[in-house]
C-alpha cells in the first residue's frame, strides 16, 4: 500500500531539505494559498534564476485602488492593476519629496519648496574652472553669502534685516566695514568720476549731476564715535552741527557769484568793475573793485546800489576802503569807509580825518576817477 499522506506532526524539523526534493516535483497547485509566507523563506534562498519568466504578474503584487493610498500600483475600475503616477512621499534617509513636490532635507513637514534643516545648513556652489567657490549658509541667526575659497563671509543679513558687508554684526540697515570703506553709486550712462576717489572718501559720485541721491524721512545724519554721536545733520531747516537742533542756527544757504554796483545818486558812473559776492546762511560778503567815472556832483552825496541781497533791518555793515586818492579840500588824507544801513541794497562812502573833523559823506566829484577796493560783510534780511 502506497503512502499518500504525511501530517506535519510526523515530520521532524529540518528533515526535508531542498536537496531531497527533485527539481520540478512540487507544482503550484499542490501548495495551499497562503501556506508559504515570507517568514518561511530564508534570506537570499530565492534568486532571480529560480523564478521563471512571467510567473509573477502585477496582480500578485500589493496594489491600491485610489490615488491617495500611497501605493505605486493601482487598479482602475476593477481592472488589472497597472503602474500609475501616484502622489506619495518617497523618503531617502533625512531627505524626502512631499506630495506637493517639496524637497525636504532634514525635516519632514515644511511649507517651503526646498528646505534644508540643520544647525548650519549650506548650499554650495563649486566652480569646476578653478575660480572661487561660494556658498549660501544659514545658522546662528544669520543668512551669509560666503567665499569658501577665502573662508570669509562676504555679505550677511541678520534677523532684523540689517545687511552687513565686511562685518557679521551689522547694526544698521546697511553696515559697511573696512579699513577705508567706500560705496560707489554710478550712473549706467557714465563710467568715470569727478576728480580722484581718495581712500578716505565714503561715497564717490558720478560725472553727471543727479547720479547720487540720499534720502531720509527726517533728514540725513553723519555720525562719528561708532555711530553714537551726530556730527552733521541735514534736514528741512538746513545743515546743523553737533547736537544743535535749533532751526534758527541751521546753515540753510550758500551762494556765490558776480555782481555789478550801480549809482543811485552823485552824478558818477561805474567803470572797470570787478566785484563778487559770497553768501553763507544769512551773512553776505561783497568784494568790490571799481572806478567811479565822470566828473560827479559837488553837492550831492554819492550813493551806490544794487547789493546782491538786502541788509537786515536792525544791523549794518562797514569796511575800510583802499583808494588811490581823494579829491576833497583839507588835510591830512582822510580815512574812507563804505557803509551799509538797515533794510537796503545801497551803500554810501564816508570819510574822516584824524584831526577830529568827523565823518562826512563823500560827494560825487570827490570819488570820481579814483579806484576803490574793499570787502564788506553784512547780515542779510
Amino acid at each position: 500500500m502506497a503512502l499518500t499522506k504525511i501530517s506535519t506532526d510526523g515530520v521532524k524539523d529540518d528533515a526535508i531539505t531542498k536537496t531531497k526534493i527533485p527539481a520540478d516535483q512540487i507544482e503550484t497547485s499542490e501548495i495551499a494559498s497562503g501556506a508559504v509566507t515570507s517568514t518561511q523563506i530564508a534570506d537570499n534562498t530565492i534568486v532571480d534564476g529560480d523564478i521563471a519568466d512571467a510567473t509573477i504578474t502585477l496582480a500578485k503584487l500589493e496594489h491600491g485602488t485610489s490615488s491617495n493610498d500611497g501605493k505605486f500600483l493601482r487598479a482602475n475600475n476593477g481592472a488589472d492593476p497597472t503602474f500609475e503616477t501616484v502622489d506619495t512621499t518617497p523618503s531617502f534617509g533625512s531627505q524626502n519629496i512631499s506630495t506637493t513636490g517639496t524637497l525636504n532635507c532634514g525635516q519632514i513637514t515644511t511649507t517651503a519648496n526646498i528646505e534644508l534643516s540643520s544647525s548650519d545648513p549650506v548650499i554650495a556652489f563649486t566652480d569646476t574652472d578653478d575660480n572661487d567657490d561660494f556658498s549660501i549658509r544659514g545658522g546662528g541667526g544669520l543668512l551669509r553669502v560666503r567665499s569658501d575659497t577665502d573662508a570669509a563671509d562676504r555679505l550677511v543679513i541678520d534677523s532684523s534685516g540689517n545687511v552687513g558687508i565686511g562685518t557679521t554684526s551689522p547694526s544698521q540697515k546697511l553696515h559697511l566695514k573696512d579699513t577705508a570703506p567706500m560705496a560707489q553709486i554710478e550712473s549706467s550712462s557714465y563710467s568715470s568720476f569727478v576728480g580722484t576717489a581718495e581712500s578716505d572718501n565714503n561715497i564717490g559720485n558720478g560725472t553727471k549731476a543727479g547720479n547720487l541721491v540720499l534720502r531720509g524721512q527726517t533728514g540725513i545724519s553723519i555720525s562719528g564715535n561708532g555711530g553714537t554721536a551726530t556730527q552733521v545733520k541735514i534736514d528741512a531747516d538746513g545743515i546743523k552741527f553737533g547736537t544743535d537742533t535749533a532751526a534758527a542756527n541751521a546753515l540753510d544757504d550758500y551762494e556765490e557769484g558776480d555782481w555789478s554796483p550801480n549809482v543811485q545818486q552823485g552824478g558818477v558812473g561805474i567803470s572797470s568793475n570787478s566785484s563778487r559776492y559770497v553768501k553763507i546762511g544769512n551773512v553776505c560778503t561783497v568784494s568790490c573793485s571799481f572806478v567811479p567815472s565822470g566828473s560827479g556832483s559837488a553837492s550831492a552825496s554819492v550813493i551806490f546800489g544794487n547789493l546782491p541781497f538786502q541788509s537786515h533791518s536792525s544791523h549794518a555793515g562797514s569796511a575800510s576802503i583802499m583808494h588811490d586818492g581823494f579829491d576833497e579840500s583839507g588835510s591830512p588824507e582822510p580815512t574812507v569807509h563804505a557803509y551799509i544801513g538797515g533794510s537796503t541794497t545801497n551803500f554810501l562812502i564816508y570819510y574822516s580825518r584824524v584831526n577830529g573833523s568827523g565823518w562826512q559823506t563823500a560827494r560825487g566829484n570827490e570819488v570820481a576817477g579814483h579806484q576803490m577796493i574793499f570787502n564788506i560783510t553784512y547780515p542779510t534780511a
